[in-house]
């Protein structure tokens, strides 16, 4: 097992960093960063280490319970499974059923004076870095300026919002799957089922938005002159049409407008009727059932 590691202090100003701060939402780049160096530290001394999410997230948060009981096992392969995909830093491989990960830069980084211990985890594929494409493995570099706007205005190339990276696979059963088929029964194909789920998913454990407070509002579009014309897939939901805004942020802005709308004139009180005084013949308008009128003073005065 390693005794020791070098993390450069470039890794604060890395692709890894900016991708996983800009990428994901809240704290949650903050705990796929955590997540990054902690792979780092349970790698043997070649760079590889055993994939096993449970594991991976016990050393991460183990130390902050508050943090760790919101994080599942799933959260950490979506992580992983990110960073693989946007930044080829960590490689999945697999041998005899059990996964395992490969860091692409560890012989930049890792140049201690200690002789490589044996290990036990078998080595990755000969052929895995060049089928996955991996052009520069010094992943930890610091970006330039330049590339730090590129990567905060969206202009990097295999962009999030453009391919979704599904976490897991969902069954006809979960509430995500069901919700699509709900909204949209006349989808058949597979693939954008677990597509729309995948993104339904993400919009509650990313935005904090969970399904059951989402669904009635998306119910609405559908119903909606306006967006039952616009939106037409829940694929598209967290794509930002104004760079700032979600289109899920955008519909369930126009439904609470409709909502406050609608209590607002539910709540108007109704015009009095309008009653004749029998004494003085003029005619006013009747604010209780036994009205005063208002101008010859006569009292519990009846139409």
């Amino acid at each position: 097992m390693p005794e020791r590691r070098m993390i450069s202090r470039d890794i604060f100003d890395s692709s890894v960093a900016w991708t996983l701060g800009t990428t994901l939402k809240g704290y949650d780049g903050l705990k796929a960063q955590r997540v990054f160096e902690t792979l780092i530290l349970l790698a043997d001394d070649y760079g590889n280490g055993k994939l096993i999410p449970e594991l991976i997230r016990k050393k991460a948060f183990g130390s902050i319970p508050d943090v760790e009981k919101d994080v599942t096992s799933d959260d950490i392969i979506y992580w992983i499974r990110l960073i693989e995909e946007k930044e080829k830093a960590v490689l999945i491989y697999e041998v005899e059923g059990q996964k395992y990960y490969t860091l692409t830069g560890w012989q930049h980084y890792q140049r201690g004076n200690w002789r490589p211990t044996d290990s036990n985890i078998p080595k990755p594929p000969d052929d895995l870095i060049n089928k996955s494409n991996v052009s520069n493995p010094k992943v930890f570099d610091s970006l330039r300026d330049e590339e730090k706007k590129n990567i905060r205005e969206g202009n990097k190339e295999s962009d999030i919002s453009e391919k979704t990276i599904c976490r897991t696979s969902f069954p006809s059963d979960s509430k995500f799957y069901a919700a699509v088929k709900t909204l949209f029964p006349e989808i058949k194909d597979e693939k954008a089922i677990q597509k729309q789920a995948a993104v339904l998913d993400e919009i509650e454990r990313h935005d904090r938005m969970p399904l059951e407070g989402l669904l009635p509002i998306l119910k609405w579009a559908k119903q909606d002159e306006f967006w039952k014309s616009v939106f037409l897939s829940c694929g598209k939901l967290r794509c930002k049409n104004d760079g700032v805004t979600m289109k899920w942020q955008s519909i369930k802005a126009a439904y609470d407008r409709e909502r406050s709308k609608e209590s607002d004139d539910s709540s108007t009180e109704p015009e009095p009727e309008e009653w004749k005084c029998p004494k003085c013949g003029i005619t006013q308008r009747k604010y209780q059932s036994n009205p005063t009128c208002q101008y010859c003073r006569s009292e519990n005065q009846n139409d």
